[in-house]
Parts: C-alpha cells; sequence; structure tokens
C-alpha cells in the first residue's frame, strides 16, 4: 500500500530565506495552488491502494480548500503545518475525524513567539494529536529545546537536508514508487522527496494520466538523505517505508 506526501501548493507564509526548507534548498517557485480539491480527490482515486497522506507544501493552511478537502478523504491524513495562518481555526471549530496527527513546525525566521506557536499547539490538541518539529540549528536549536522541555507535546529537532546530487554511478535501490509517493503542486509524481527536489526519477503526472509505478525496486544513483539522514536518526527510522539498501 502506499503512503502518500501531497503537496497542494509551494507557497509560504514565511518571508525571505527559510533556514532548513527544502523547497528553498530546491530552489522552486512558490506557486499558489495549480489545481481545485475536487480535482485531486479525483485524481487520487486511480492510484492503488493508498494507506495515508500527509498533506505539506510549502504551506497548506494558505489553501483555501484544505478543509474541504480533509473532510472528503476517505483515508487516514496528517498535516505538517507552520500554524502562521488562522485557518487552523476551523479545525479547531468544526474538528474532523480520520486524522493520524499534526506536525506542527516552529521556524524562528517566522518572527511567531514561541509561546504563542505553543498556543496554537495546545488548541489543536483538544482534537487532534500533535508533534512538534524545530527547524533551526545550534546553538539556537538547544534553548527552544529546552524551551519545549516540559510540555505535553513530543518534539523533535529536525534535520538539514543538503539538495542531493546526482552520482556517476547507481549506489541505492528502493521501494520508492510502491511503498511511497511523493506528489508536487502540479501533480508530478516522485519515488521520493530527494527525487522530486533534484528533478530525477520522475514518475510521471497523476492529472495527465502518464503515472507508472515501478513493478520492482528502482535503482538510483542519487545521494539519499533518507540513507544518510532520516533513517539513522529519526526515532522511528524508515518512516516513509522506502527500504532504502546499498547496492
Amino acid at each position: 500500500m502506499l503512503d502518500l506526501l501531497l503537496n497542494p501548493l509551494y507557497a509560504c507564509n514565511v518571508k525571505g530565506y527559510c533556514k532548513g526548507c527544502w523547497v528553498t534548498e530546491a530552489g522552486l517557485e512558490r506557486k499558489d495552488p495549480l489545481h481545485k480539491a475536487r480535482e485531486w480527490l479525483k485524481a487520487l482515486k486511480t492510484l492503488p491502494a493508498v494507506r495515508k497522506i500527509d498533506i505539506c507544501g510549502g504551506e497548506p493552511l494558505l489553501w483555501p480548500e484544505l478543509y474541504d478537502f480533509c473532510s472528503k478523504l476517505e483515508i487516514p491524513w496528517a498535516l505538517t503545518t507552520n500554524l502562521l495562518s488562522y485557518a487552523f481555526t476551523r479545525f479547531v471549530d468544526q474538528p474532523l475525524a480520520n486524522c493520524l496527527c499534526w506536525t506542527a513546525t516552529y521556524h524562528p525566521e517566522s518572527g511567531m513567539e514561541k509561546e504563542s506557536f505553543l498556543d496554537r499547539v495546545k488548541a489543536i490538541s483538544e482534537h487532534y494529536p500533535v508533534g512538534i518539529a524545530i527547524l533551526e540549528c545550534a546553538p539556537y536549536a538547544l534553548r527552544l529545546s529546552k524551551f519545549f522541555q516540559g510540555q505535553r507535546f513530543p518534539f523533535c529537532l529536525e534535520p538539514y537536508e543538503a539538495r542531493p546530487i546526482k552520482l556517476e554511478k547507481e549506489l541505492f535501490s528502493c521501494a520508492g514508487g510502491q511503498n511511497f509517493l511523493f506528489i508536487a503542486p502540479d501533480g508530478g509524481c516522485f519515488p521520493c522527496v530527494d527525487s522530486q527536489r533534484a528533478n530525477e526519477n520522475s514518475l510521471g503526472n497523476i492529472f495527465e494520466g502518464t503515472l507508472e509505478l515501478p513493478k520492482e525496486r528502482l535503482k538510483c544513483s542519487l545521494a539519499c538523505n533518507t540513507w544518510n539522514v532520516l533513517i539513522p536518526r529519526h526515532k522511528e527510522g524508515d518512516v516513509h517505508n522506502l527500504q532504502v539498501k546499498p547496492l
């Protein structure tokens, strides 16, 4: 079954350069949504069995149709957001079912006071599971960690990931496209986040009818952040079930 990472838009409400943001590192244009919620719902039904969907961005709360999209999803969903937008209040005022969790990402560059950020996390936690991700480098990350310690929410330091480079020969194989699928705002599909950022290993487009999922493990020549960063440093290990192996 597929786990999806859906990015309905790359627009963001953090102004300027935000350290550690993979959209920034990839040099992608911060475009507004290109497709309506009904178009996404129709396109997703063309996929084989989907286990869960994580909605990211950019900043998904900037998508005016986000609440309606989530309310019509028939599969478990999660949301990753910086909580700068007051659009989160609709999810609090009219709670939705089938939610796995919210990941609230704290960006010091956003200008939001950490106390205000924590107040929003607490409001959301009345209805949904919430975890906090801190996007900052040392020593400031350590100071922020001390602030969030003692709160009732799990939190982590989000690892910075360099834009992957293409190497001369294939070094890894994985289950990308079989167990996991990254979907960009235009409907372009990739077997992992690294492939999208490097614009390699495209699997086609979900709106154009060109998507072809691999029938066997993919071989890849990208320097793999999942192998080098995510799996060894994330407490849950292989969270995307990519099953990366060196060749």
